[in-house]
């Protein structure tokens, strides 16, 4: 009996390691898979966008002033109008494999293409802008169509009290790229910064990470979703309208993110020209603001899934805002309090995008969940379109007037900056106030529970 003992206790424990070393079931390789595409996804962000450091110095490469840059902003925004109209690809081709991965390879031809081509035209500087700015419509017209079908599908694979950990873990990505992406493209736009052949090599190395992004999406089987009923224009426009919880929440998501768009495209432009701070510098308070993000990110999704998000969002996003109304108290010489002001974003961004983004999920009928997103995605993008125009005319209205407050001297710039965070404090209380109530939003199969 003392010689059996022993041996079951060995066979169980060589039992439940063999049990850990099975390999991982489909749906923990196709959820794995769509981090993959995500991961690539935002390597591909992080070079793409307006306010991106890739972004900005490859237009002022081309010698484009600052207005174009807003011009860059607007022009993404508004194209995500099209996202109205995904609903009807996915549904007439029905696959949302192939749908979205030729719609990635679409916009990747044309995206890559103008860091290759517009350098080389010989036209004036202005031909070279007008150039890189068909090409943003291009790439953001098929980036919209591909819409949110990438997410409704990888939705169907995550539990519904798992979702804000799965999602924040998307976010832990989004930062550790971002971090890797600022250190390098700062440091090496720096040095190299006013040659052509880095932002070459550059998009070079992305493209690369492109192709296993749309691979990935390859290796997961199709989602083809059949509607019993088929939907008009009409309907698309009126389901998510009808829903008046969801409509206040497309309300706050116009107000937020014209709010966010009034002053975002600007902060690089401000913190060269003004602060006088390098790219290498914002590169590395950026890095320190992501690995901030990075640290909370779990913390916030893992908290907002046992509490809900009501106080996520109010707090974080009061934060955020007053990250805003820090960039007034900044000038010449002032690089210890825009390292400081990163810092605090960046605690306070994570929380607030976390909170939107499964509010949005939370308060989106299951049954029509692509068409939700979309219609958010496509209204926000039509209003926020005149956020960067409204920034850059703030900006050139008040270029040579002298606005003081109190003993505070504001640049037009600083102006700008300080609007923007009082429109994002009112949007956050209409969101505490109107959408919620005295209602939690949290993940789960009823929407919404006191």
């Amino acid at each position: 009996m003392t010689l059996i003992l022993p041996c079951v206790k060995i066979f169980d424990m060589f039992h439940h390691l063999q049990a850990r070393m099975r390999k991982p079931s489909k749906q923990t390789l196709y959820k794995a898979l769509f981090l993959v595409n995500f991961t690539g996804t935002s390597f591909t962000n992080n070079i793409s966008g307006a306010a991106t450091l890739f972004m900005t110095g490859f237009m002022l490469l081309l010698g484009a002033q600052d207005s174009d840059i807003g011009t860059l902003a607007s022009v993404m925004t508004l194209m995500n109008v099209l996202q109205i109209f995904s609903y009807y690809v996915y549904r007439r081709l029905k696959s949302y494999k192939w749908v979205s991965a030729g719609l990635t390879i679409l916009r990747y031809l044309i995206f890559y293409s103008k860091f290759f081509i517009a350098p080389f035209l010989s036209v004036p500087t202005s031909g070279k802008v007008l150039f890189v700015i068909i090409c943003v419509c291009f790439e953001s017209m098929f980036n919209a169509l591909k819409g949110n079908g990438i997410l409704s599908w990888n939705d169907t694979y995550i539990a519904d009290n798992a979702k804000g950990s799965y999602y924040s873990i998307r976010n832990v990505i989004a930062n550790v790229v971002g971090i890797i992406c600022s250190l390098t493209i700062g440091r090496l736009l720096d040095t190299y910064g006013k040659q052509t052949f880095i932002y070459l090599i550059i998009a070079g190395v992305m493209i690369s990470i492109s192709v296993i992004e749309t691979v990935s999406l390859l290796l997961v089987p199709d989602y083809r979703k059949e509607d019993e009923v088929k939907i008009t224009l009409k309907q698309l426009l009126t389901i998510p309208v009808k829903d008046k919880k969801y409509l206040g929440f497309v309300i706050f998501s116009i107000w937020w993110n014209f709010s966010l768009l009034l002053a975002t495209p600007y902060f690089n432009v401000y913190a060269v020209k003004t602060i006088g701070v390098s790219y290498t510098f914002i590169a590395a308070v950026g890095s320190v603001t992501m690995f901030v993000k990075v640290l909370v990110g779990r913390v916030w999704g893992k908290f907002g899934d046992k509490k809900g998000w009501k106080n996520i969002l109010t707090f974080a996003g009061l934060g955020y805002a007053l990250t805003n109304g820090i960039w007034m108290l900044m000038g010449p010489g002032t690089d210890y309090l825009y390292a400081v002001n990163f810092f605090f974003n960046g605690l306070c961004m994570i929380g607030v995008n976390i909170a939107i983004f499964n509010t949005n999920i939370c308060l989106s009928d299951p049954d029509h969940r692509l068409i939700y997103l979309n219609f958010t995605a496509a209204v926000t993008g039509l209003f926020s379109f005149f956020g960067p125009r409204i920034g850059t005319a703030v900006v050139s209205a008040f270029q040579n007037v002298n606005i003081s407050i109190f003993t505070l001297h504001l640049s037009s710039y600083q102006l700008l900056f300080m609007i923007s965070g009082i429109l994002q404090v009112m949007a956050v209380f209409y969101a505490r106030y109107k959408i919620f109530g005295r209602q939690k939003c949290e993940i789960g199969p009823d929407r919404t529970k006191n």
